[in-house]
Order: structure tokens, then C-alpha cells, then sequence
């Protein structure tokens, strides 16, 4: 009986020491999503990138003011950028449309037949690498 007790004892023991070391620690940055991200104005990302540096670096109070100037200015331009991308991205969009179907009067019906079926091998090789790319990063 004593045994039994003893035994029962530990295992209670250990099964409260183990659910305790389980526990998470507090976090020391909270990881931002993309979708988060895609949502926090320029000067909340601005103050987020100033924030974590602050910490990580142990800056001053006058290099935290420099530096969330600069990740203002950096994250202003970066928009700016990123909505001339997007414009250039719908005119080369209309571009390929336009070419598609100019390509479409010129070719004979087996012609077209023929450049769809590149275009599927293509775009088959295309997704193959990205996916072994996407392989390579995940495993480091």
C-alpha cells in the first residue's frame, strides 16, 4: 500500500512539474501577420519597425525620434512605390491581353492550340520551381 501511494504521489508530481515547464514563457515581441501588416498605416508600421529596434538596440530617446523619422520617410516612399507597382502592373496586364488577342488574328487555329500548350508547360515548370523554392526555404 505504501508503495502504491508513493507511486501515485510521483506521478502526480510529475504531471504538474511537466504541465508548468509546458507553459510558454511571455512573449518578447509579438509577431506581426501579413494581414495585420497589410492593415497598420504608415505611421503605426513606422512606430511598430522604431518600437523593436528601440528595445533590441537599447537606443536613446533622440536616436528612437531620429529613427522614427527615418522609418517615416522609408515607409511613405515604400507606399508610394507599392501603388506605382500596382498601376504598372494592371498596364502590363492590358498589355499581354492586347498582344494575346492581336496573336490570336495572326495564328492559325493548330498554331493556337500549340502556344496554349507552351503556355501550360510553361506555367507547369514555373510552378515546379516555385514550389522546390519554397522547399529550400522552409527547410532552413
Amino acid at each position: 500500500m505504501k508503495k502504491l501511494m508513493t507511486t501515485i504521489g510521483l506521478g502526480l508530481i510529475i504531471a504538474l512539474t511537466s504541465a508548468t515547464f509546458a507553459q510558454d514563457g511571455p512573449q518578447k515581441h509579438k509577431k506581426i501577420t501579413k494581414e495585420e501588416r497589410k492593415n497598420m498605416t504608415v505611421e503605426q508600421k513606422a512606430k511598430h519597425k522604431t518600437d523593436r529596434m528601440t528595445k533590441q538596440l537599447k537606443l536613446s530617446d533622440d536616436q528612437a525620434k531620429q529613427l522614427y523619422n527615418l522609418n517615416l520617410k522609408f515607409e511613405s516612399d515604400i507606399k508610394v512605390l507599392k501603388t506605382e507597382a500596382k498601376k504598372i502592373k494592371e498596364k502590363a496586364k492590358a498589355k499581354r491581353t492586347e498582344r494575346k488577342s492581336e496573336l490570336a488574328k495572326i495564328l492559325t487555329p493548330e498554331q493556337q492550340i500549340k502556344v496554349k500548350e507552351m503556355e501550360a508547360k510553361r506555367k507547369e515548370n514555373r510552378q515546379k520551381k516555385d514550389k522546390s523554392h519554397t522547399e529550400i526555404h522552409e527547410s532552413e
